[in-house]
Parts: C-alpha cells; sequence; structure tokens
C-alpha cells in the first residue's frame, strides 16, 4: 500500500513524510504503476503519480531528479494545485509538457531540464505567475516561446538553451525586470533581439549565443549595467556595434562570429570582436559628416538665338559659325565681317555703326 502522508516531500527519489505511517514506500516506480505490479488505489483526494499517492491538498513538493523516470509527464499533475515546487530534471521523461502545468498557479520552481521532451511549450506556462525559476534546457523542444511568458513578471531564472526552439524572442520577455538570468542559447531563433531587451536591468548573465539572430544589436543593450556576462557570438547579426554597448556591465562580450561592420567601439577589443563576415559592411558605412550642403548651381544652357563665337558647333541665326569663324552675311555698315572679334566691335558701337 502506497504511502499517504498530511505533508510529503519527493527528493532523491524517496519520500519524506512530516506524518508518522508503517506504509512506507521507498522509490517511485520509475515507470509508473506499484513497484509490486499491482495497481494503485488511491484515496479521495489523492493523485497516482509515478507509483505514488500524492495528497491533493497538502503536496507542495516534488522532487524525483535524477530517477530514470521514464514515459510522459502524465496529466494529472495538473490536480496538485498547492505545489510549489516540481523538479523532474535529469530523467528520460517523453513526450509534451501537458497543458495541465498551468493550473500550478502556486508554482515557484519547475525543472524539467535534461529530458527527451518534444512538442511546443504550452502558452498555460503563462499562468504560471508566482514562478521564480523554469529550466526547460537540454530537452527537444521546438516552435517559438510563447509570447506568454511575459506574463511570468516573478522569474529570476529563465532556462530554454539547448532545444529546437524557432521564432523570434518576444517583445514581452521585456517584462521580465526581475530576471537575474536569461538563457536562451544552443536554439534557432531567428530575428531581431528586440529592443525591449533593455528593460532588464537586473540582468546578470545573458546568453543568446549560437542562433540566427539577425539585424543589428539594440542600442538599448547599454541599460544593462549589471551584466557580468553577455553573450552574442554564432549568429548573424549585421550593422555597427553601437556605442552603448560600451554602458553594459561586461567589459569583454561575446560577439564573434556575426557579421558586424567596423568601426568598432574603442571599449570593444580585437579578440572580442573576432572573426566577422565583412563582405556586406559597404552597406552600413555612412559617409562622414561635412555639414550642410549647398544645392548646386545650375549649368547655364546655351542660347540658340546667341550663339557664342567660340563654339565650333553652335550655328547663328544671321550667319553660320564654322571652324572657329564667323561668317556674317552683312553688317548694319555694309561690310562683311571676317573675324571672331565682331561681338566686340558691336560693344564698341552700341549704335549698331561700324568704322571704315
Amino acid at each position: 500500500m502506497a504511502l499517504r502522508s498530511s505533508r510529503r516531500t519527493q527528493r532523491g527519489g524517496r519520500v519524506a513524510t512530516k506524518s508518522k505511517s508503517n506504509n512506507y514506500n521507498p522509490m517511485p516506480n520509475r515507470n509508473g504503476g506499484s513497484r509490486s505490479g499491482i495497481p494503485l488505489h488511491c484515496c479521495d483526494g489523492e493523485v497516482e503519480l509515478w507509483g505514488l499517492c500524492y495528497s491533493i491538498a497538502d503536496t507542495t513538493e516534488i522532487d524525483l531528479h535524477s530517477n530514470q523516470l521514464s514515459g510522459e509527464i502524465p496529466p494529472e499533475i495538473g490536480n496538485l494545485t498547492n505545489l510549489e515546487l516540481l523538479r523532474l530534471s535529469t530523467n528520460q521523461l517523453t513526450g509534451e509538457i501537458p497543458p495541465e502545468i498551468g493550473n500550478l498557479t502556486n508554482l515557484e520552481t519547475l525543472s524539467l531540464s535534461m529530458n527527451d521532451l518534444t512538442g511546443e511549450i504550452p502558452s498555460t506556462i503563462g499562468n504560471l505567475t508566482n514562478l521564480e525559476h523554469m529550466d526547460l534546457q537540454a530537452n527537444q523542444l521546438t516552435g517559438g516561446i510563447p509570447s506568454e511568458i511575459g506574463n511570468l513578471t516573478n522569474l529570476r531564472g529563465l532556462y530554454l538553451r539547448l532545444n529546437q526552439l524557432t521564432g523570434s524572442i518576444p517583445s514581452s520577455i521585456g517584462n521580465l525586470t526581475n530576471l537575474l538570468t536569461l538563457y536562451l542559447d544552443r536554439n534557432d531563433l531567428t530575428g531581431e533581439i528586440p529592443s525591449s531587451i533593455g528593460n532588464l536591468t537586473n540582468l546578470d548573465y545573458l546568453d543568446l549565443g549560437s542562433n540566427d539572430l539577425t539585424g543589428e544589436i539594440p542600442p538599448t543593450i547599454g541599460n544593462l549595467t549589471n551584466l557580468n556576462v553577455l553573450n552574442l557570438h554564432y549568429n548573424q547579426l549585421t550593422g555597427v556595434i553601437p556605442e552603448e554597448i560600451c554602458n553594459q556591465g561586461d567589459s569583454s562580450p561575446y560577439l564573434y562570429n556575426n557579421q558586424l561592420c567596423p568601426p568598432y567601439p574603442d571599449c570593444i577589443s580585437e579578440e572580442d570582436i573576432g572573426s566577422q563576415d565583412t563582405f556586406n559592411c559597404s552597406l552600413f558605412i555612412k559617409a562622414p559628416d561635412s555639414g550642410p550642403q549647398r544645392p548646386p548651381v545650375p549649368r547655364p544652357q546655351p542660347n540658340p538665338f546667341k550663339p557664342s563665337p567660340y563654339d565650333p558647333n553652335a550655328v547663328s541665326i544671321g550667319g553660320m559659325q564654322r571652324g572657329g569663324r564667323v561668317r556674317v552675311k552683312k553688317t548694319l555698315g555694309g561690310h562683311r565681317s571676317r573675324d571672331n572679334n565682331v561681338n566686340k566691335r558691336a560693344q564698341d558701337n552700341p549704335k549698331g555703326k561700324f568704322k571704315k
């Protein structure tokens, strides 16, 4: 018969009870069901999980990490609405995270890391508004990071690294102003780093490395003055590194293996810049600012009715210009002009009379 207690904590695969009982089951069944193979019959107000009966009213902690548990997480886990800690890390659990996990609104710690969980992170995770620590790293989770994660404003640690998550980082992540650590590295995330990341001013560790992030580093990164580690390496970030990066706390951020363009801020060493693909950097180079430019002066157009006598290609109305000389049919004084000084002579005689 399984143990029933008024309050129980499952740690290290053994049951620690705070009430006296002679019915002691030392280990949970790794595959579910009772260890003897006889089906369990839990009492009303209890839930069977991995061969143990848990009181719905009194169970506040379940810690079964490193117990070689296999199979799926039972949806009945959502009945334990008074749970404050659920740790099932380092097992062989498979299948999807049940959406019923969103019923555990008193949960403060959720650790499902280092299993073989698949599927998407359920949007119901946003119901866990008391959560302070969420660790889902090192699984095979796919799909995007749900925007509802921005509801978890009490989070201090968020670990989603080493999965197969896709899509962009939701801008709602900027709501998590109590975060100290944010691990999103080693996924397949795309899109730009949201500018709302600059709201996370308490961050000590920010790791977005080894994804497919694009676009420019937002200047709001400079708001993260408490950072000790900033890791943006192995992405496809482009453009010029904003000078504001010198204001954030990590004096030696990991920026290598991107497409970041010179000139680089003086606060970033060549070692931190590392290898960059600068093939497209000409698109981001700005011409030096030489002050306001005057509009170009329009070039005067030749007057066809008054051609220049020095233009060998011009044709006059009163005569023809050939080989640099003007031949005038007849002047006012009855004489023909034989040289290019006709215009000058006309200026000397404003009345149009030529000297003989």
